[in-house]
């Protein structure tokens, strides 16, 4: 610690930097490729689930996909609506 001071209500310490390192780049999380997982869990258990209910959470979905997705995450996602929309019919 190089100095501290500050108040009462807010402390302020300055400190000098002694190692930096890091082991890789965080690249972040990928929402489309969470809500294709998830909808790939549902389609496989759609017996477990309420045909409204699947409905809704397949287009929040497909939503997600459409905002945040690349042509994987779209490709994936529509084999999913695909299979969905056999097993319902």
């Amino acid at each position: 610690m190089t100095s501290e001071g500050g108040s009462e209500e807010r402390a302020e310490i300055q400190c000098r930097v002694l190692l930096k390192g890091r082991q890789r780049d965080f690249l972040g999380f990928c929402r489309a490729s969470n809500a294709v997982i998830e909808a790939a869990i549902m389609a496989t258990r759609l017996a477990n689930y309420d045909r409204n209910k699947v409905s809704e959470d397949l287009i929040h979905y497909m939503k997600i996909v459409e905002k945040t997705g690349g042509d994987t995450e779209k490709q994936a996602m529509k084999l999913i609506h695909d299979y969905v929309q056999k097993r319902e019919a």
